[in-house]
């Protein structure tokens, strides 16, 4: 630099270089002539001193000179020469620059040009790492998520199919006083009447029972379809964020370059976004919730209390009747036997038995039924987002493995760098 322009941009930027480089740094101030006292030259002296080691850290040394007194010397007047400050610039260059200073600088130079690029790389592999780090993160938020969802579901499951149990012990909570009313002596002469009775049954017992199980096992399965879809589609955004977090962390407009971590990420997310969005587009709830429907109504049939092809609701209203069917069998013959205080109660309890025992069986399998349908479901969302994520996942252990390699390989390769520095300048 010099004295009448110190420390220009150029200047900087030029520093700025050797700096990155791991280069030695003195510094020469010419023109010190031009200054008009020794206050003013030191001003200058460490005006660039200081804002050289603010750049660039360490400074080897400063020297202050006037190439031109120095020339004027050389040219014949000797007594400027002290006035030039070449002298110990001239020293420590010859000093420095003797055999060995010149083979240490010439080991030396390759070595912090080699430094430079380790240490850029490893910069890089760090920044990898981060972000990849960040990933897995990610996998385990999703992977936790899953784990709260399951039991959350769980236990709204376990809430809903305690309406479903309330409602048919309501029914036979119903029945048994039904039962209490009807089997005694004062009512044989309505116990004959059998048509009656069984009317009295159904309005009195059934209800609007089926009704009821129809609609909340409906909107038990809308439920069921509805959270795994909002669940699929939450991870599905979870990791489409993910994306446009890394996205935003590219400078440029063209993005990551082809054959770099960011690009085969990116191209691998877009991937798995594009299928699920297919997927969840092509998501027919309305199929989802009849087959689970369907399986419901299997599960009465399967009693033995209903045919097949009818809806949830009028299947149960048929168990329903032949539980009254099964009940009219313990009547039968009431009115015609031996009517005594012992029989009668014996055949109440014998209804109320009958009773219990057909709603039982048919509460059993109702809900064994939607709860191996939920446990299925269950089974097939996490499985549905285990799948969107596990080529997600497996890339990113595979490169957080890898360039995990590649960082202790560079610190290796940075220690030996070191070490080798760190031996020439000893020996100096």
């Amino acid at each position: 630099t010099s004295a009448d322009r110190p420390f220009t941009e150029s200047e900087r930027n030029f520093l700025t270089q050797i700096r990155d480089w791991g280069k030695k740094i003195i510094l020469v101030v010419n023109k010190v002539d031009i200054l008009a006292s020794d206050a003013e030259k030191e001003q200058v002296i460490a005006f660039v001193t200081n804002s050289a080691r603010n750049l660039v850290g360490d400074v080897q040394a400063v020297y202050a000179v006037s190439s031109k007194l120095a020339k004027e010397a050389k040219a014949g007047n000797p007594r400027v020469w002290p006035s030039s400050g070449f002298e110990p610039l001239e020293q420590y260059i010859y000093e420095t620059l003797d055999d060995d200073g010149r083979f240490r600088l010439k080991l030396l130079n390759p070595l912090g040009v080699g430094h430079k690029l380790v240490r850029k790389q490893l910069d890089q592999v760090e920044n990898d790492l981060a972000f990849l780090q960040e990933d897995r993160q990610l996998l385990d938020d999703i992977a936790g998520q899953m784990t709260y969802y399951s039991d959350d579901m769980q236990r709204n499951f376990k809430a809903r199919l305690s309406e479903l149990n309330s409602i048919l012990f309501e029914m036979e909570k119903r029945g048994n006083e039904f039962f209490d009313d009807m089997i005694r002596i004062a009512r044989i002469p309505d116990l004959v009447r059998a048509k009656n009775v069984e009317r009295a049954f159904e309005e009195e017992v059934v209800g609007d029972t089926p009704q009821q199980l129809e609609r909340r096992v409906s909107e038990l399965i809308d439920w069921m379809v509805e959270q795994d879809l909002r669940q699929w589609t939450a991870v599905a955004d979870h990791l489409a964020q993910r994306r446009d977090d890394q996205r935003n962390r590219i400078v440029g407009e063209g993005g990551p370059r082809e054959g770099t971590l960011a690009y085969d990420r990116q191209r691998l997310i877009d991937s798995i976004g594009a299928a699920t969005r297919r997927a969840i587009e092509t998501y027919d709830k309305d199929r989802e919730a009849e087959e689970m429907a369907e399986s419901a109504r299997t599960a009465v049939v399967n009693t033995g209390l209903a045919g097949v092809g009818v809806t949830l609701g009028v299947a149960i209203a048929v168990a329903a009747h032949v539980v009254w069917l099964d009940v009219t069998g313990v009547l039968a013959g009431v009115a015609a036997a031996a009517l005594g205080f012992l029989i009668l109660p014996a055949r109440r309890r014998k209804a109320k038995q009958e009773l219990s025992e057909k709603l039982a069986d048919l509460r059993g399998k109702l809900v064994s039924s939607l709860t191996e349908q939920f446990d299925r479901e269950m089974r097939r969302g996490t499985q549905r987002i285990e799948d969107t994520v596990a080529p997600f996942g497996r890339f990113v252990r595979a490169e957080y493995d890898k360039i995990d390699q590649q960082r202790n390989h560079l610190d290796e390769l940075e220690a030996h760098v070191i070490g080798l520095q760190a031996q020439l300048k000893r020996d100096a």
